[in-house]
């Protein structure tokens, strides 16, 4: 039987890019199933250059970096972001995406083809209790942090590859981490480690570890 191909390029609710903001300071940055990974770091860099708070050196400046290094700049062009993530769902392929949006606490907005139905899941939960039926993808939302997380929070990645571009990462990692602003302890720890498996792994022994320090 013959493959048909349709082109969801047109569909603007694929193609979308917004940024809701909160009065703490926190907000929403949501992309569409089909935004390519360059609009994604564009829509990130116009988020920093207006961002007059530390949390645009201290958090958004490290993940653009770190999405610079994904792939060759051709392919952040055609690649969209959720295509990248349903490689690592279909095929374990090793993203660097995907711990990234995983540290940073996004989700994946899905519908199912049979009922028509909407639903949100963590971009945690697809790498552990992905849905059992054909799904698609319509949007990631990553939550962006009050002024009072962010200054109590950090965020930090790592890639080791053969070339610092153009290259698959041989290991990748993803942590961000929050202090109770009362005792200074840590209350929300993210250790995600990508490409030593199938799907990104959470140290979840080491994150309970930190977070009774």
């Amino acid at each position: 039987a013959s493959a048909t191909v349709i082109a969801l390029d047109r569909v603007a609710l694929l193609m979308d890019v917004s940024v809701a903001h909160k009065r703490d300071g926190g907000g929403e940055i949501r992309i569409g199933g089909g935004v390519s990974v360059s609009t994604f770091v564009k829509a990130l860099e116009d988020l920093a250059r207006g961002d007059g708070r530390h949390f645009a050196e201290s958090h958004l400046t490290p993940l653009i970096s770190h999405l610079h290094a994904v792939a060759s700049k051709q392919v952040r062009n055609m690649g969209s972001v959720a295509g990248n993530l349903m490689l690592v769902h279909h095929k374990g392929f090793h993203s660097d995406l995907a711990p990234l949006l995983t540290a940073w606490d996004a989700a994946i907005e899905y519908i199912d083809p049979s009922s028509g139905t909407s639903h949100t899941l963590p971009l945690q939960s697809l790498w552990t209790t992905p849905p059992s039926h054909a799904f698609i993808v319509t949007s990631i939302s990553i939550p962006l942090p009050s002024d009072e997380i962010a200054t109590q929070s950090v965020f930090r990645s790592y890639r080791t590859s053969m070339r610092p571009r153009y290259a698959h990462a041989f290991a990748n990692a993803a942590f961000w981490m929050e202090l109770d602003p009362v005792v200074r302890h840590p209350c929300e720890v993210r250790l995600v480690v990508g490409a030593v498996g199938a799907v990104p792994q959470r140290a979840v022994k080491t994150e309970s570890f930190l977070k009774t320090y």
